[in-house]
Parts: structure tokens; C-alpha cells; sequence
């Protein structure tokens, strides 16, 4: 993604795709054998931006020296999310529950979104300073974790996609 504007923007399509689709299709069938529903993707989605949110409020530890394997492992993993192409990830907590509720799912991420904007208005943390640890692609800055957060959308809009044989419109 090309700047913060950009990113932002992307962010917000796919978040509106998402909700369009809640509310034509029912969100609680699940999307293909050992695939989660809609509701449940959302609600990942939920759980990782309100991660990355705290880790953006909290953050105040320098950004750690980065080595050049980690650059590349950064660049894999916005690549492997661009393709929709079905990856484990070993985090826990980020798994969504059996019936998430829909309409509180979407309320709260609503409330994550405004404090995210409300923080980016308001300044992010400083290139330097460390605000997540991806499992793969190691230390984040807050632009890199916002250009995560975007791919991590894109890469579940076009596993929708890709289940609901839907022509995907970008990755």
C-alpha cells in the first residue's frame, strides 16, 4: 500500500464489502467444509484489528533492530495475504466463537474503527517504536501494522470471494 491514505481507504472498502455481505447472505452458514461463516470471519477480523488497535495505543518500546530475513518474511507474508490462498497462522485468541453475534460484532467494530481513526488523526507512534509482533513477520511499526491490517482484510475478502465463488474485485 502506498501511504497511509491509501491503506486507510482500502480499509474501509473491504470493511463495507464485509458488511454488505452480512447483510444479504445469512452470516451464520459456515462458508465451505472446515471454513468458518461470515460472522465468524468477522469476527476475526474484529479480534485482530482490536489487537493491533491496543498495540497501537500502548506502544512505547523502541522497534527492535530488524535483520534482512525478517524484510523478506514481512514482504511473504503481505504477498501470501494479497493471494487468498488458505494458511495457518499459530495465534491464539484471534479464533472466533461458534455463533458470534452479528449485530455486536458489527457495533464493536465500528468502535474500534473510529478509535483507530481517532488515533491516527491524533498522531501514531513514531517509526521507531515497536507497536506488534506478527508470528511470522516479526516487530511492526504502526505503518506496517495498518498495511497488515489492510492486506489481512483483503486476504479474508478474497477467501470469501474464492468460497462464495464470487469474482474477487482486487487482492
Amino acid at each position: 500500500m502506498s501511504s497511509l491514505s491509501t491503506t486507510l481507504d482500502h480499509m474501509t472498502t473491504d470493511r463495507d464489502w464485509f458488511l454488505a455481505l452480512a447483510a444479504r447472505e445469512d452470516p451464520h452458514i459456515p462458508l465451505g467444509e472446515d471454513e468458518w461463516s461470515l460472522a465468524q470471519t468477522i469476527e476475526h477480523l474484529v479480534l485482530v484489528e482490536r489487537g493491533f488497535l491496543a498495540g497501537i495505543m500502548r506502544a512505547k518500546d523502541p522497534l527492535p533492530e530488524r535483520t534482512p530475513e525478517q524484510a523478506e518474511l514481512r514482504a511473504k507474508v503481505n504477498a501470501w495475504l494479497r493471494s487468498g490462498e488458505k494458511y495457518e497462522v499459530p495465534v491464539s485468541g484471534v479464533d472466533p466463537g461458534p455463533q458470534p453475534d452479528l449485530e455486536a460484532l458489527l457495533a464493536d467494530w465500528t468502535k474500534v474503527r473510529e478509535r483507530l481513526h481517532a488515533r491516527i488523526e491524533n498522531g501514531l507512534p513514531g517509526d521507531d517504536v515497536l507497536v506488534a509482533v506478527h508470528p511470522i513477520a516479526g516487530p511492526l511499526n504502526a505503518p506496517e501494522a495498518l498495511e497488515f491490517l489492510a492486506y489481512h482484510l483483503v486476504y479474508h475478502r478474497v477467501r470469501v470471494q474464492q468460497l462464495l465463488d464470487l469474482t474477487p474485485s482486487h487482492p
